[in-house]
């Protein structure tokens, strides 16, 4: 090969191969979930979203996270308003219409338990709160065929509560453990956890159209395990 013929093919091979990098970045880019919805505000998901959308940022995508309650945001995944829900039990899953993808470990596992107030009598026969479109509940009460009140998120049950509306509820434990730490509960009516009902881990869910992004974000919560302080102990 004469020089000249040599210094063109090296030009070639470094243009080649200083595209790739740029390459890579757009397709990553092209690949990114803009919206996903989560269950209300509370001490969980207030804290999830800044680790995932810290994770979705070091991925190369910007999220944005709505907050919905239980039952809307189901209507909002399967109508494709938002591209996927923050963490779902496997069980939540019955109510997705769309197909989609989940992340292949869960984000972290959590409690979920019944909870009443401390000077309860008759307890057979109370009600139970319970969030609207959180599944296991729901799933809990017909099963055992126990009157429910239904809320549409955490505050406005322990707002009920507080007036003695109802003196049981069901509820993932670190949200209630995060509330009585934060004096949302009288000192004299602290709720005490009666039983354990579910322990399980909470996946993230994608629209099936964004399973190259969710290997991507597997891989990353395999490798880095970022929402590691929220498991259950």
């Amino acid at each position: 090969m004469t020089p000249k013929k040599t210094f063109w093919a090296v030009v070639l091979m470094l243009g080649f191969a200083l595209s790739q990098p740029i390459q890579v970045k757009a397709q990553q880019e092209t690949d990114c979930p803009k919206r996903i919805g989560a269950l209300g505000e509370n001490f969980l998901s207030t804290h999830a979203i800044k680790i995932i959308k810290d994770v979705y940022q070091k991925l190369g995508c910007t999220l944005q996270v709505l907050l919905f309650p239980g039952r809307r945001s189901f209507v909002q995944f399967n109508s494709g308003a938002v591209d996927g829900e923050l963490y779902r039990l496997p069980i939540g899953t019955i109510n997705y219409t769309r197909p989609y993808v989940a992340s292949e470990v869960p984000l972290f596992t959590i409690t979920n338990s019944l909870w009443e107030a401390p000077a309860i009598t008759n307890e057979s026969a109370a009600s139970i709160g319970y969030t609207m479109g959180v599944s296991w509940q729901k799933i809990f009460l017909d099963t055992h065929q126990i009157p429910g009140i239904a809320y549409r998120n955490g505050t406005d049950l322990i707002n009920d509560y507080h007036k003695g509306h109802v003196t049981r509820f069901l509820a993932e434990d670190s949200n209630v453990r995060a509330s009585i730490a934060a004096g949302m509960f009288k000192d004299n009516n602290i709720p005490i956890r009666k039983e354990v009902i579910k322990t399980g881990g909470l996946s993230h869910y994608l629209g099936a159209e964004f399973t190259p992004f969710m290997k991507r974000f597997s891989a990353y919560l395999i490798a880095h395990k970022p929402f590691a302080q929220f498991d259950s102990q």
